[in-house]
């Protein structure tokens, strides 16, 4: 059945001409390979989840005062951040592996996923009604080790089975893509996995990937080299990282030399990518440029600086992500409304008030913290990334005549976009609200109705049974059928 499907598919291959045939072939530069030093996980906790937070808290051993200098953590800074006189930032918790060999002076010894030495959990107050966790994983040489394990492997062709698909005969090239997505995105679900099970937050709830950013770094693939690019073209380490081989475009900060964001791929380009993934990445020489003046080197001190960098960056772009999970719920909601509310069950009419009151609680001063949050001045840990075209584009378009493209500060893009979706959510919110109370308010005058009249029928039910009790208590009972014709004549129900 396989060399079926393989010989199908490569003839179809070769009535496309040498376009498709070369996928026979991986092209991969000598000496390439990837080293994943850092990966960072925010979750989001509202008004209806912050129990959840506190609970998460005390339950790990996060309570109270636990770092030098610092203010009292746990509970206590969520609170008083929530009530707006407290920290805009600060660390929950800094947690090391059993098995690594050294820790620092704050650090707490726990059980984390394989392959993490250490993680830092930073809190995030995005006005006073949400609150942003930042886990920050630090990675050891095991996870670059899987990534690299399926690049370089000498891949063949293969039958792939993806699920909700029918089985398909891939060549090399699309193999290795697949593989190495598939062992990318493991490594993303072990992260999230543990964030779900210890801080689960409005993502873990709705059972939504939450937003993951990682820091990867190429051996030979360099994006700081602008001259048209041909050299990604024969890299396919790009491609089956998820990353997109060639674009005329690119996002990049000032702060973070030599890094080239990508947000979240089509499903067409990276089908085994998970959602919500931003990357970061560039070659290995830009580390040095990015821990330039800090007293370190090398490619974990870079991923490490970049995401203790780069934590409100991280809550600001997946707060984005939060407000359009909110939106799927609300709308969720609002299509399951009619069939819980004509529901008879209790269960029915339970479920819609909790998803009614959820829904209100979250929203009720969304918009107003969106607004707080972006009129912040100060944003140490936000670096601004801008959307350009490349150099070797930029030249094209001079030569062509074109007017120079100006540069587009995505930063305040996103707080744009989230103040548009914050307001249209809560105008959602009481558009919704107000018909949910107009179809309350009619049923309950037709179960009023449907009251009286069975209140109607239990009358005449107990009249005609007082009626034959007297019937039959006579020693010489009555017309019965006279008294119950004088009966229903007085209700002007003349029948007889």
């Amino acid at each position: 059945m396989s060399n079926f499907l393989y010989q199908t598919h490569h003839t179809r291959e070769r009535r496309h001409g040498d376009d498709l045939y070369r996928y026979e072939r991986i092209e991969l530069p000598s000496g390439e390979g990837v080293t994943m030093p850092y990966a960072s996980i925010v979750e989001y906790f509202t008004a209806s989840g912050v129990r959840g937070l506190h609970k998460a808290i005390r339950r790990s051993g996060w309570d109270g005062a636990r770092f030098l200098g610092m203010d009292p953590g746990g509970t206590e800074t969520v609170i008083s951040s929530r009530r707006g006189d407290g920290r805009t930032w600060w660390r929950m918790a800094e947690l090391t592996s059993r098995s690594a060999e050294y820790t620092s002076i704050d650090a707490q010894r726990a059980k984390l996923p394989a392959g993490v030495k250490s993680i830092s959990l930073i809190g995030v107050s995005i006005g006073k009604g949400v609150t942003a966790v930042v886990a920050g994983f630090s990675l050891d040489e095991s996870v670059s080790a899987r990534l690299n394990e399926q690049l370089r492997a000498p891949h063949q062709h293969e039958v792939i089975r993806r699920k909700g698909q029918m089985a398909v005969s891939q060549p090399p090239k699309a193999v290795l893509h697949y593989r190495t997505q598939r062992a990318r995105s493991e490594v993303h679900r072990e992260l999230r996995r543990w964030m779900s099970r210890t801080l689960p937050g409005a993502f873990a709830s709705a059972r939504h990937p939450q937003p993951l950013f990682d820091v990867i770094f190429f051996n030979v693939a360099d994006p700081a080299v602008d001259d048209g690019q041909p050299s990604r073209r024969e890299n396919d380490a790009l491609r089956a990282m998820g990353l997109h081989e060639h674009v005329p475009y690119q996002v990049t900060s000032e702060e973070l030399p030599g890094l080239l964001l990508q947000e979240p791929v089509s499903r067409d380009w990276a089908p085994d990518t998970s959602e919500n993934v931003w990357s970061l990445w560039g070659n290995h020489d830009a580390a040095a440029r990015i821990t330039s003046g800090t007293g370190h080197s090398g490619v974990e001190s870079a991923g490490y600086f970049v995401g203790s960098r780069s934590t409100d960056f991280m809550a600001r772009w997946g707060l984005t992500a939060f407000l359009c999970l909110l939106r799927s719920n609300a709308s969720i909601a609002h299509d399951n409304a009619r069939e819980l509310h004509g529901g008879t069950s209790s269960r029915d009419l339970k479920r819609l008030r909790i998803r009614t009151l959820t829904t209100s609680l979250d929203l009720a001063t969304l918009e107003e913290d969106i607004k707080l949050y972006n009129r912040r001045r100060w944003r140490d840990r936000e670096p601004v990334f801008y959307f350009d075209y490349t150099a070797w584009f930029k030249e094209r378009d001079k030569d062509e005549g074109r007017k120079p493209f100006k540069p587009v500060n995505l930063n305040k893009q996103e707080r744009k976009i989230q103040s548009r979706l914050a307001r249209e959510l809560v105008e959602f919110d009481a558009e919704y609200r107000e018909v949910l109370s107009t179809v309350a308010s009619l049923g309950a005058s037709l179960d009023s109705r449907r009251v009286q009249r069975v209140a109607i029928w239990v009358s005449v039910v107990s009249v005609f049974v007082a009626l034959v009790t007297l019937w039959a208590t006579q020693e010489s009972p009555p017309d019965l059928v006279g008294l119950s014709c004088s009966f229903l004549g007085t209700l002007g129900w003349g029948l007889c």
